[in-house]
């Protein structure tokens, strides 16, 4: 049976696209697209190509053809399912889209168009459609993904939909997402209509059109509205993240991760891809180096092979370095074996073959993540609540104490120049704590929670004035002892999640009551009452007597922020990082109905 376009009506949902010169002959990107489709498929038959032409400036081209598919249930047997598809390609003066009724096709597409000399296309930028989209009124819909450190008190991903989502979003906890479409508000034909857009895929999408004349009318359209763009926009959403195109100011690499694989499935990567990223998850583990690479915007990671039997073996060090293309970023890399490990290191790197998987965080704001440079609009909220506190005679990068041979030992607390021995030997009366001013040294309970379902590293409770004031602290060492070091985002980021993570643990049940399965999960006895030793069941029996009103605090102790150096750091664009990470901590905390302080470095 035979079909014309008359006969279609599509949904429409295009790739975009313009040339890179001169204007392209229509019937030779035609002939390049149908090399490429059966170099990926097997085809049976095509249509032959009718090409119209609408006026000087607007031309089409249209093509059906047949695949052969085995099918998903016997894929190795000589079956071969019949699957029809339509092709049609609209040139509007040098903006060309792309329509295929399989949308496998058009990511085959979206994969070739920049790297295909013959086609001589690009995608479209995405300032200027960004420009064109998302510049008025009327944000219907956002999908937005976080490019923060994966935690558990933050989304990995989310979706928005209101009325305009403008004036919905979150100023503060929303600056770590960014998004990767948007439907929004947009004239077409003088109708106002709801128009999908991908910016970085170049994608376009509106729903079913009813007709081919309509189909066409439509994509001539929003063609125009690209075409006549005369400025480009890469922040549309100013509270949001975006897209940057400049990568001269990265540095400062502090944190690297493979993206999770659960992201991923049900979007245009392949399943081999996506098996083959698994295995390398399954097969290694890494860590960023802390040695210095050769320029400011590369990093260094260790990779470390897994074997069920053998354990860990170090494969060497992998540098890598982010170059931004017009089809995204690609990577640079250098490979620096260990002996009799150079193929398990040359695997690991294949990797970054597909930057999509690849998410690393730096000093200067910027985020590698989904194949694309971000930086995030931080806003100049300043934070000027840090507790500056005197740690003399303790060594701030010292976390917890440890014995002769350098192993962790708890029942040294109090003994040593750690953090923790600094908690256990001032608190609560050299503490810059309003709350904790007519205390002496040692009084009310202190205990270490430091283990697996910790709410804090150290609790502390006292009753002062009928009230019981609950303080959870959670202590991170500084990341040097040096008194040159600077503001560091990677050095508090863990530290606050794990503050926020707890304190909303406890805002689910009776404050009272958590704290009790706490402790009580507890072996050892790193409980004092008053100064004096106790035990953790001494301490259950005793919040079994607390009848009155709870008042909940939280403390973080991080004292690699330096006064000196912070109180001349507001024009950073590290310290606004910070800034921004505190006033969320806070806003989050507060919203339960604790207080919230941070203690830093008097130096």
């Amino acid at each position: 049976m035979e079909v014309n376009k008359d006969d279609v009506k599509p949904y429409l949902s295009i790739l975009m696209a313009k040339s890179d010169g001169e204007i392209v002959d229509i019937s030779t990107i035609v002939d390049v697209l149908k090399g490429i489709i059966s170099l990926s498929i097997e085809i049976s038959k095509w249509s032959e190509t009718e090409f119209h032409s609408v006026d000087d400036d607007t031309e089409s081209a249209t093509f059906f053809f047949q695949e052969l598919e085995s099918p998903s249930w016997a894929p190795s047997s000589e079956i071969k399912d019949l699957i029809h598809h339509f092709f049609a390609l609209i040139r509007y003066k040098s903006t060309y889209s792309f329509y295929f009724s399989d949308p496998k096709l058009k990511n085959l597409l979206l994969d070739n168009i920049s790297d295909s000399k013959d086609l001589g296309l690009s995608k479209i930028r995405q300032g200027i459609l960004n420009y064109v989209f998302l510049t008025g009124d009327g944000i219907k819909t956002l999908w937005l993904y976080g490019i923060h450190r994966r935690t558990e008190v933050k989304a990995d991903s989310k979706i928005l939909a209101g009325i305009d989502l403008i004036n919905a979003i979150d100023h503060i906890g929303d600056q770590t997402y960014a998004y990767s479409a948007v439907r929004a508000k947009v004239t077409l034909d003088r109708k106002d209509r709801t128009v999908g857009v991908n910016p970085a895929r170049s994608s376009i999408w509106l729903g079913p059109t009813g007709s081919w004349s309509n189909f066409q009318k439509l994509v001539v359209e929003l063609s125009k509205l690209v075409s006549n763009a005369t400025q480009e926009e890469l922040s549309p959403i100013h509270t949001l993240s975006y897209s940057t195109t400049d990568i001269n100011d990265v540095r400062g690499a502090y944190d690297f991760s493979l993206a999770e694989v659960e992201t991923f499935y049900n979007t245009d990567d392949s399943n081999r891809t996506l098996d083959f990223f698994k295995e390398i998850q399954n097969e290694f583990r890494f860590e960023l180096n802390s040695s210095t690479p050769s320029s400011k915007e590369e990093f260094l990671v260790t990779v470390f092979y897994i074997d069920d039997e053998l354990g860990e073996s170090n494969c060497g060090t992998l540098e890598a370095k982010p170059v931004l293309t017009k089809s995204g970023v690609i990577f640079d890399i250098k490979l620096n074996s260990t002996p009799r490990k150079k193929g398990k290191l040359k695997r690991f790197s294949r990797i970054f073959n597909s930057p999509r998987f690849i998410r690393v965080w730096y000093e200067s704001g910027h985020v590698l993540s989904d194949g694309q440079i971000h930086l995030i609009s931080y806003r100049d909220v300043t934070f000027d609540d840090f507790d500056w506190v005197d740690f003399s005679g303790y060594d701030v990068s010292k976390e917890k104490p440890l014995d002769n041979q350098g192993n962790l030992d708890l029942n040294q607390i109090g003994a040593s120049d750690s953090l923790f021995c600094w908690t256990k030997n001032n608190w609560p009366i050299n503490t810059p704590l309003d709350y904790l001013n007519n205390t002496s040294l040692g009084d009310g309970w202190l205990i270490c929670d430091d283990g697996a379902g910790e709410k804090a590293d150290f609790l502390h409770m006292i009753e002062i004035g009928g009230e019981y004031h609950l303080t959870l602290i959670h202590i991170k060492a500084a990341g040097s002892n040096k008194n040159t070091r600077k503001i560091s985002v990677g050095a508090h980021d863990i530290v606050l999640n794990q503050a926020i993570k707890n304190i909303r643990h406890l805002d689910r049940c009776l404050f009272i009551e958590a704290i009790k399965e706490s402790v009580s999960r507890s072996t050892s006895n790193l409980v004092w009452e008053n100064k004096i030793q106790k035990s953790v069941s001494d301490f259950v029996i005793y919040l079994d007597t607390v009848k009155s009103k709870i008042v909940p605090h939280v403390v973080v102790v991080q004292p690699h922020t330096r006064k000196t150096y912070h109180q001349n750091s507001g024009h950073l664009h590290v310290r606004k990082q910070l800034d921004t990470l505190l006033h969320n901590t806070k806003y989050v905390i507060s919203s339960v109905g604790a207080s919230f302080n941070i203690f830093g470095s008097d130096e």
